[in-house]
């Protein structure tokens, strides 16, 4: 007789970097928002989330795979958090550890690994932006599935790498503000500049909470 085997649910790591004081009405949950966001049914894998702003770091990562979020904070601000969370990626660099970066999260893992991020020139990308997938991302597992040219996608960040680590092996996604839209890192790490788990009515949102800067940065009239 064959007995049934339990079935192993996959396991995230997630690592918010927005401060709990400072989460939005909003986006409550940045865990859930991500889980949403990506279409994935409640109980597909479960998640740990750990807020990078206000506790410790996990000091061995036992779960699949880890995703790193968003945040307001820059990743060239001298914040110990910040800090941390740059030491954090070298380690999971080291250690191969399946790894995807967004906004925030795609400048830290090219500034961990020794890229350049800087204030953008071209002034903050916020709202729905172009960006073009390149032949070698056509063909990356990050956009498989897609047969698009090029995307309508979520932005809302003023940082830009404008130099990528060594480490970055394959330029999967740009568009004609800023280059470095999508970054690959061997087989292990993959990184996006815009958000994929936004919605329009989130990014509406968000853009609403921040109208007082948005206003400043000439992007809100």
């Amino acid at each position: 007789m064959i007995e049934a085997t339990e079935t192993r649910i996959p396991s995230l790591l997630f690592i918010c970097t927005q401060p709990r004081a400072e989460l939005l009405p909003c986006v409550p949950n940045h865990g859930e928002w991500f889980r949403n966001g990506f279409g994935l049914p409640e109980g597909a894998y479960s998640m740990r989330v750990v807020y990078a702003a206000d506790e410790a770091l996990p000091r061995e990562v036992n779960e699949d795979a880890v995703v790193i979020g968003g945040s307001r904070y820059s990743v060239r601000a001298d914040l110990p958090w910040v800090r941390a969370l740059g030491e954090f990626v070298r380690g999971l660099w080291e250690l191969q550890v399946p790894t995807l970066g967004v906004c925030f999260g795609h400048q830290l893992i090219a500034e961990a690994l020794g890229g350049i991020v800087i204030k953008g020139e071209a002034g903050p990308e916020v709202g729905v932006a172009r960006v073009q997938i390149t032949e070698t991302g056509k063909a990356d597992p990050l956009f498989h599935g897609i047969t698009d040219d090029e995307l309508h996608v979520a932005m809302y960040h003023e940082d830009v790498v404008v130099t990528p680590p060594r480490y970055a092996t394959k330029e999967l996604a740009r568009n004609g503000r800023y280059r470095y839209q999508a970054l690959a890192y061997g087989d292990i790490m993959r990184s996006v500049q815009f958000h994929p788990e936004m919605t329009p009515e989130l990014i509406g949102a968000m853009m609403y909470a921040h109208k007082d800067r948005l206003r400043i940065d000439g992007v809100w009239a």
